[in-house]
């Protein structure tokens, strides 16, 4: 292996040892009872991510004063950023939007009313527990419809809704991201 070929794999090494310990510690963080302090998702994420970069930060310039040989500091630096980066992108991405999405209320509730292929929810039923539960507002589940129609999730038939299969498949993805998060 060349002088090169060695550090680079130094590199890739500490940029993946530094991305699985802070998905570690920053996804362990959203499983303590921490939802008293910040009820809100986004915030307690954000907070999560600001303590768990700056703990990473100090972790690595000590590694750094006492290992300095074996890698730069910037390259510990940089590691530390693009995980913030990436866990930061991720997280509005997905648990934030799973949390806060009409979309997926309205599939959720689909999901926990269906069973097998008879019809057990109704427009009206959807739109009464939407804006009772979650909007408080109106004309909401039109527009929440016609976009699952158009993206394939739902099949309406008259006054019938049904989840499709595909669907299920993105449900079940999300519930994996919810417990990661911790997302109730």
């Amino acid at each position: 292996m060349s002088l090169l070929q060695s550090r680079i794999a130094k590199v890739v090494f500490v940029y993946i040892i530094i991305f699985v310990l802070f998905s570690v510690v920053f996804l362990l963080l959203f499983q303590l009872p921490f939802e008293t302090i910040q009820s809100v998702l986004f915030y307690r994420g954000l907070i999560f991510l600001v303590l768990t970069t700056l703990a990473f930060l100090v972790s690595v310039y000590y590694f750094y004063r006492k290992n300095s040989k074996l890698v730069g500091l910037e390259t510990l630096f940089a590691a530390v950023v693009l995980t913030t980066s990436l866990h930061l992108s991720f997280f509005v991405v997905f648990p934030v939007t799973f949390e806060r999405s009409v979309s997926m209320y309205l599939l959720t509730q689909l999901n926990d009313t269906q069973t097998n292929k008879s019809c057990t929810s109704t427009k009206v039923d959807l739109q009464n527990k939407l804006i009772n539960d979650y909007v408080i507002a109106r004309g909401a589940i039109g527009k929440r419809l016609t976009e699952q129609k158009v993206i394939d999730f739902i099949e309406v038939d008259g006054e019938c809704v049904s989840l499709k299969k595909k669907a299920k498949s993105f449900l079940d993805f999300s519930k994996v991201i919810s417990n990661l998060y911790s997302i109730k």
